[in-house]
């Protein structure tokens, strides 16, 4: 379950730092997607910035999408998913997808 997330600015200025962002989740691979939480007018005043945002979410999803809303490229070091430890047994994997990091925890079998 994610409480908190935080977002690390990159280390250059290749591209610019995101400003604005949906930060969804998903139990259903994709198909819908639940809003946990919107920033706008957002900014990193340092290179490898790190700053966490809080959320009010109390469920545990197995897909986590961060929508930057933008049409232009936007860089990153790093996303953090932050919550208390529940029935995890197996790695995260991180995938960009046209401008969106998704997270995908895979189900222990």
């Amino acid at each position: 379950m994610v409480t908190e997330y935080a977002l690390t600015s990159a280390q250059d200025f290749s591209n610019p730092d995101p400003g604005a962002w949906h930060l969804l989740a998903s139990n259903d691979d994709g198909r819908s997607w639940t809003v946990l939480d919107i920033q706008t007018n957002q900014t990193f005043n340092e290179r490898s910035q790190r700053r966490l945002f809080s959320i009010r979410n109390r469920m545990a999803y197995n897909t986590y999408r961060l929508q930057v809303d933008t049409t232009a490229d936007v860089a990153l070091a790093e996303l953090e998913l932050i919550g208390p430890l529940a029935g995890a047994t197996n790695e995260v994997y991180l995938q960009a997808v046209h401008g969106e990091f998704v997270i995908e925890r895979p189900l222990s079998g």
